[in-house]
């Protein structure tokens, strides 16, 4: 039998069902590929400030037979640092004791981690003490965030850029075979590891919901508010984007701000939450948009489905599932050229792309699309096929099941 432990830091329990993104669980055992999944979330009360309130250090939930998820906390918040910090270490440590069990009795053969940050910390942590290899998963390009942030991308973890670079490189360097979500995350990949033939890219496919693939013009719309927005015949400017800096939300709203001189029946809806909430806010309020800009918090992915389906323009300044889902739509898209996103648009074929930054060039082409709808429909027709063609679910799920095969045969 083939069992999984899967180690992922991004979304807790509670946050994937609110999101209606169970299926980014369930799609981990490949299509029945493996028997059990075991997911772990090691700090999921960093995200999620609620849970743990009794004084246990774990919450298990069973999802069927096969899935189980585990979130485990971080710790308990002190006033002295210190003291902070030793709660987290004692927490971490209780956790690693726990799932060395885990994989004993449960007889795990595969491990994998959902990043080559902290989740692939504890996976080497892991594979180094019970010796079943470990597999990493790669979804963005590290080095060009840090370029544009400059900082770590886990701060939490790692105080210092040199240092998340150095465990990058060790988590690489020992595991056993690493999958990129695209050709740019593959060459940040290839920039550690001399040794190119562990490295396969697995697209997002299967981690999307499949509401995003059903064709925009049937998907029927529910929500009142996205129904208001079609009825008042709006022009609809949508981004879905965490709010962070190396995400470019700013951008979008300065953008829509021009958009709005040109053409007061266009509104803007912004999907997402983050840290930079109330920045954005402050911005609207200081354009004098605030009417016109819709702040709508994270959202399920079957609203996003919906809303997608009466967009008339998605910004992306530097996206990625959620540049996915808007292919997917059939969406016609203007983003900036940074990371993948030339992956799967073609600049004057299927969206426009403008050099990143350039948020002149990023304003004329939406007020090109906006203007010209009909000159675009070619766009959305091609956005979509190739979207269809490299997010194929199937697909993406026999290219990782053929390199568990080939490495285990």
């Amino acid at each position: 039998m083939r069992k999984l432990l899967f180690i992922d830091t991004s979304y807790n329990f509670s946050e994937i069902t609110k999101r209606n993104s169970l299926n980014v669980i369930l799609s981990r055992d490949l299509n029945s590929y493996f028997n059990k999944v075991i997911s772990v979330h090691p700090v999921a009360n960093l995200t999620n400030k609620r849970l743990f309130l009794d004084t246990s250090y774990y919450k298990k939930n069973i999802i069927n037979q096969n899935h189980i998820f585990y979130e485990f906390s971080s710790g308990k918040k002190n006033k002295i640092v210190i003291f902070e910090y030793i709660s987290f270490l004692l927490s971490q440590i209780k956790m690693i004791f726990f799932l060395i069990q885990i994989i004993k009795k449960e007889k795990i053969n595969y491990i994998k981690c959902g990043d080559i940050n902290y989740s692939g910390i504890i996976a080497l942590i892991l594979s180094k003490i019970t010796r079943v290899s470990f597999y990493a998963r790669v979804g963005s390009n590290n080095n060009k965030i840090r370029d544009e942030i400059k900082k770590p991308l886990q701060p939490k973890f790692f105080k210092k850029i040199f240092i998340e670079k150095y465990f990058e490189n060790l988590i690489l360097k020992n595991c056993k075979h690493v999958f990129p979500a695209n050709n740019d995350n593959a060459n940040f990949v290839k920039s550690y590891l001399d040794n190119h033939n562990n490295i396969t890219v697995i697209r997002y496919g299967y981690l999307i919901n499949d509401c995003h693939f059903v064709e925009r013009k049937i998907r029927k719309l529910t929500d009142n508010l996205l129904i208001g927005f079609k009825n008042n015949q709006n022009l609809i400017v949508s981004c879905i984007s965490r709010f962070e800096e190396v995400k470019k939300v700013d951008h979008v709203i300065s953008v829509f701000s021009e958009l709005f001189k040109h053409n007061q029946k266009t509104i803007l809806v912004l999907v997402g939450d983050g840290s930079l909430k109330k920045h954005y806010q402050d911005m609207v309020h200081d354009f004098k948009i605030s009417d016109y800009v819709y702040f709508m918090g994270d959202k399920n992915q079957d609203w996003i489905a919906e809303l997608l389906s009466i967009t008339n323009l998605v910004l992306s300044p530097h996206t990625g599932r959620a540049l996915c889902e808007a292919a997917l739509a059939g969406c016609n898209i203007v983003g900036y050229d940074i990371d993948w996103q030339s992956e799967i648009i073609t600049h004057k074929l299927s969206g426009f792309l403008a050099n990143y930054g350039n948020k002149e060039k990023l304003i004329y082409y939406a007020k090109e699309i906006l203007t010209n709808q009909s000159k675009y429909e070619n766009f959305a027709v091609n956005i979509r096929k190739k979207a269809l063609m490299i997010l194929d679910k199937n697909k993406n799920i026999a290219d990782e099941v053929n390199v568990f095969n080939n490495e285990n045969s």
